[in-house]
């Protein structure tokens, strides 16, 4: 038998892979002992291992060393130890606990959290819990996810993709979400070499939609008819009356004049009321929304959704309502930025506007709404009445996509579509000189 350091010798130069290939032929055939090759396998893997770890690994002031290592649940954890081997002994063993050891393909759970660990800089706090969440909906407990990533094949992630959807009932866009995870676990492993080949390069969502479950949208959850809203303004009317200080209400009026986001209304500031310098006429710079940490449970205000801050005119009913608001606040010494406060210097929050919204409607039985609703119903309005989706897509802010995907419907009356096919009809004839 030959000695460890010439067994070292002769696989110096070779590629992991093909020096394993190499100490397993000199084992099985007795040119080198079994606690030889154990040894020579255990230095490559834990060479292997560290080579691979990205985090800092110092040497404090205090003269332990320290590094950080992500754990199987994707968790951030910090080591520390007192010499550099025992930290690099940790770093090897966190790796096969939760990658497994090289010669072992990780798990599609291992290679997921591993993708996580780069697109979450890119995702806000909120999307990362949506993030674990969607986890445990549609991979926890699965063994698609405790399966080696590279023994999982094409076909497999398809059957499985069929399978929550059957599980789940599941609409396009959420077969969309777990696709966008598979493919961006796949592409993440092999750009880090741990698969060869991304099995989910050519499987496209549209496969999936023939068993997709797709629920139609209520009207009467999504839009506010003329019928719901001369119901729920009367109610509104009340509260102005009965308990003039409090102020959701007055956010809900603004949302039907304005189709604002309810975020965009929390975080509305007298300052935000501009005047033209050439034609004199005031308007809304929306430029602020408020932001609600699902992790920290803390609100903050930042920028509206899309970035991109927009101008919304002062019309004559959007000034009445705002004089309204001034002379509630002037009657109860209410001196600060928020147009609609809580008096004691701070803004309502998003979900007093919007419970009081869901309230309102339970109160006089009528189907809950959110404010989305108007804005899909001011945006149809405008639509229908023949503005320009260029306009509209403005003022609501959204992009003209979005805006005739999920924001515009037909709510055009019966009378007004038989004047408009008679017109048609009209034309047809005379068309054909009858």
């Amino acid at each position: 038998m030959i000695e460890i350091e010439k067994a070292k010798n002769l696989i110096a130069d070779l590629p992991p892979s093909e020096a394993i290939l190499l100490l397993q032929s000199l084992n099985e055939n007795g040119i080198i002992a079994s606690d030889c090759y154990r040894q020579i396998y255990e230095d490559m893997t834990r060479k292997e291992i560290l080579a691979t770890h990205r985090a800092k690994i110092a040497q404090h002031a205090d003269g332990r060393w320290r590094t950080y290592v992500v754990t199987a649940e994707g968790k951030k954890r910090q080591l520390v130890r007192t010499t550099l081997k025992k930290l690099e002994d940790d770093i090897v063993q966190n790796y096969k606990e939760v990658h497994g050891t090289p010669d072992k393909s990780p798990t599609f759970k291992a290679c997921y959290y591993h993708w996580r660990e780069l697109h979450d800089l890119k995702v806000t706090d909120n999307t990362k819990s949506k993030y674990d969440s969607d986890f445990v909906r549609y991979f926890e407990g699965e063994s698609f996810s405790e399966r080696p990533i590279a023994d999982i094949t094409g076909e497999d992630v398809e059957k499985f993709v069929f399978k929550k959807i059957m599980e789940l009932s599941l609409c396009r866009e959420a077969t969309k979400s777990l696709l966008d995870y598979i493919k961006g676990t796949f592409r993440s492993a092999k750009n880090n070499r741990v698969i060869r080949e991304d099995v989910t390069a050519d499987i496209k969502r549209s496969e999936f939609f023939c068993k997709c479950v797709e629920t139609p949208h209520n009207p009467d959850a999504v839009l506010v008819s003329d019928r719901d809203w001369k119901a729920l303004y009367k109610r509104l009317e009340m509260d102005f009356q009965d308990n003039p200080v409090y102020m959701p209400p007055y956010a809900i009026l603004m949302a039907a004049f304005t189709g604002m986001r309810v975020s965009e209304l929390a975080a509305l500031q007298w300052n935000d009321i501009k005047q033209d310098p050439i034609t004199g006429r005031f308007y809304f710079l929306i430029s602020r929304s408020e932001k609600y940490n699902v992790q920290t449970k803390e609100y903050h205000i930042g920028e509206v959704k899309n970035k991109r801050p927009r101008i919304y005119p002062v019309t004559p009913q959007i000034n009445d309502l705002l004089t309204k608001i001034k002379s509630v606040r002037q009657q109860n010494q209410i001196n600060d930025q928020w147009i609609f406060s809580n008096g004691d210097g701070r803004n309502i929050h998003k979900r007093n506007i919007s419970d009081c919204l869901k309230n309102r409607c339970k109160q006089i039985g009528i189907t809950p709404k959110g404010i989305h609703a108007f804005r899909r119903q001011i945006n149809s309005d405008m639509r229908c009445d023949g503005v320009s989706s260029v306009i509209t897509s403005s003022l609501i802010g959204n992009t003209q996509a979005v805006n005739q995907k999920h924001y515009t419907y037909d709510v055009i009356g019966l009378e007004e579509k038989e004047r408009i096919v008679e017109q048609t009809n009209r034309k047809r004839l005379a068309a054909g000189g009858c």
